[in-house]
């Protein structure tokens, strides 16, 4: 199909300024105000470039369904444009079909007027389900005699929303009797349907309601505000005015309630007819701070008012409910030794092995909505290091100390007890920071062989013989874990602590201890220190966390 068919030349001409000041307001990013030109511009002289355009603003400010309906318009309307044009808007209908859902009708009463975000969607039945951006939206379905349905509906995209919109007959209803002061015969607009004209009067649900006159031209009245009271008649009489400037109002969020000069009128995108010159506008929603505005709007394009709410952080909406929580863990443990008196005497032919264990921990929490939380810790600690080839001495009864070689596997297990403080980031990948203080009560055994040679050149071995020591230390526990929510209460987690344990009552060899030396008879190894006074064990680990 062709562009338009011919148009006056001065039509031509203003369509062609029009969308050569869209194109400089695109460049400015003024979403906006480009659109009103371009709409302007193919009101006047359809064109597919001024279609394109259109749509493309309407993408950037978020519409994506209008955008997907002029661009699949575009492929009917100008179908023989040039393929490569062709293929460009036919990717940009494959994107914004992605980004758009549907709302479909269970039930309703047939010939109720249906409204999306302040735009009236025809009658119900509707043909099909009726195309929305995804994201939320206020549903209003009205008819004379019955009382109005309003709903918020969440719409995922390439998503259809199910709503049943059944009306409720008029139980508690008054009148509304509307004239217009000069007389003259205007349609008649309550909560944005049709209902009549003047001189009208009606019966409708009790309580506020919202009124506007339309007649030809610009001729019309403001948003007025009609409160309804029961088995009462409210009474209007309103005087036409010149409507020369329109409005547009985007709140954020999408049921956030929208009065104009002081009439509430209504929840959600609102755009209308109102007289040049300045305007108050208010933005409220339950939870968010509310917004005033003054602006001044002329004869034109429609103005754009976008007003994003911010949450209102003190709002007990908001709030998140403390919670109890319980995580159970496992970790591999690893440290560079126990760093008592046997690493010390581990010279250059000496091989003292890395230490390793294992770490196994219980949190129980009590969490605030904020994410800081305090808690209890019970845990199993295990660690164990083999130093091979220390020179060591044994002291046999009546006889010199003779020097030779020590084999040590020291093994240490005890039972940690903490009290501890954490903070939990929400996320998609959640973050938890954790400070244990508390103590670890356990035992260290060293089982100890010794090499010894005579002055003749024999050797002789003494021991194996082992000796366990109570081992007890102040814990302080640093973490920090990232998780993984399996649900809203499930999550598991990546995580490494660190132990810094500091002995109070240090492990020790007795040197009253006897052991076997062979042909020199019996013999006892020298009292050493187990531990140092301080060792640090590395533990990394996975975590799973239930939230009450």
């Amino acid at each position: 199909m062709a562009e338009a068919a011919p148009a006056p030349e001065a039509a031509k001409a203003e369509a062609k300024e029009r969308f050569d000041k869209g194109i400089a307001l695109v460049a400015q990013q003024s979403w906006s105000a480009a659109l009103a030109e371009f709409v302007e511009s193919r009101r006047l002289f359809p064109t597919r470039t001024a279609t394109q355009n259109a749509a493309y603003c309407l993408r950037q400010l978020g519409r994506f369904d209008e955008s997907l309906d002029l661009y699949e318009g575009a492929l009917r309307e100008f179908a023989d444009m040039d393929d490569a044009k062709k293929k460009e808007i036919q990717k940009s209908v494959t994107e914004l079909r992605a980004l758009v859902g549907a709302i479909d009708f269970d039930a309703g009463e047939p010939g109720a007027t249906i409204v999306i975000d302040g735009r009236q969607r025809g009658t119900y039945p509707p043909e099909g389900p009726l195309r929305v951006a995804a994201g939320t939206h206020v549903v209003r379905v009205f008819k004379k005699g019955f009382q109005p349905f309003e709903a918020r509906v969440d719409v995922a995209g390439r998503g259809t929303a199910r709503l049943d919109a059944t009306l409720q007959l008029l139980t508690e209803s008054g009148t509304l009797r509307i004239e217009e002061e000069g007389g003259q015969k205007l349609t008649v607009v309550v909560d944005n349907v049709e209902v009549g004209s003047t001189p009208f009067e009606g019966v409708l649900a009790v309580g506020p309601h919202v009124v506007v006159l339309r007649g030809e031209g610009d001729v019309g009245t403001p948003p007025t505000a009609a409160p309804v009271e029961l088995s009462r008649t409210t009474s209007l009489r309103l005087r036409a005015v010149k409507l020369d400037a329109r409005l547009r109002v985007e709140p954020t969020p999408a049921a956030a309630l929208v009065t104009i000069d002081a009439v509430p009128v209504g929840r959600g995108l609102w755009e209308g007819a109102l007289p040049s010159g300045k305007h108050q506008i208010e933005i409220t929603a339950d939870g968010f701070l509310g917004q005033r505005r003054e602006i001044t709007i002329g004869a034109g394009p429609a103005t754009v008012l976008a007003v994003p709410l911010v949450r209102d952080e003190d709002d007990d909406r908001w709030r998140i409910p403390s919670k109890i929580t319980v995580e159970a863990g496992g970790s591999l443990g690893l440290f560079p030794s126990f760093f008592g008196d046997a690493d010390d005497g581990c010279g250059d032919a000496c091989a003292g092995g890395f230490g390793v264990g294992a770490l196994a921990t219980l949190h129980v929490a009590y969490e605030l909505g904020g994410g800081l939380g305090f808690g209890v810790t019970g845990g199993f600690v295990h660690g164990s290091q083999t130093i091979d080839g220390r020179t060591a001495s044994v002291r046999p009864v009546g006889l010199p100390a003779r020097e030779g070689n020590v084999v040590d596997e020291l093994s240490l297990t005890g039972a940690l007890v903490a009290g501890h403080a954490s903070y939990h980031f929400d996320g998609a990948f959640p973050v938890l920071t954790r400070l244990g203080v508390g103590a670890l009560f356990g035992s260290l055994t060293d089982r100890r062989t010794g090499s010894f040679e005579l002055e003749d050149g024999f050797a002789y071995q003494a021991g194996p013989v082992a000796q366990s020591a109570a081992a007890t230390y102040l814990v302080v526990d640093p973490e920090v874990r990232v998780g993984y929510p399996l649900t809203e209460s499930l999550e598991l987690s990546l995580g490494l602590q660190v132990l810094f344990l500091v002995a109070l009552e240090r492990p020790r060899w007795d040197a009253a201890r006897e052991v076997d030396a062979a042909v020199d008879g019996i013999g006892a190894f020298e009292g050493e220190d187990l531990t140092g006074a301080l060792w640090v064990m590395a533990a990394p680990g996975l975590s799973a966390r239930y939230a009450f």
